[in-house]
């Protein structure tokens, strides 16, 4: 699981790309009462096509660097902004 702390571990290739998995998993994450919504005002049920770019972004972010590259990439293409 993605956590909210600025700081990323030693295993982090892309840091970037890591904040902005964490970014978008503080944003995207499921209701504590109920598993079929969003806490942070999502309008779609869960899970939502962010947090499922939080997780690959987060996978991304600590493996190989030309994963993280190609990944940085599509995100963007995605129109979801690296966080800096």
């Amino acid at each position: 699981m993605i956590t909210s702390s600025r700081r990323v571990g030693e295993d982090v290739t892309d840091p970037l790309l890591a904040r902005t998995a964490t970014r978008l998993a503080d944003r995207h994450h499921q209701h504590p009462d109920d598993a079929g919504r969003w806490a942070a005002g999502c309008t779609q049920a869960w899970p939502c096509p962010m947090s499922q770019w939080a997780v690959r972004a987060g996978a991304a972010a600590r493996g190989p660097w030309h994963e993280a590259w190609t990944f940085r990439h599509d995100i963007l293409a995605a129109g979801i902004t690296v966080a800096g």
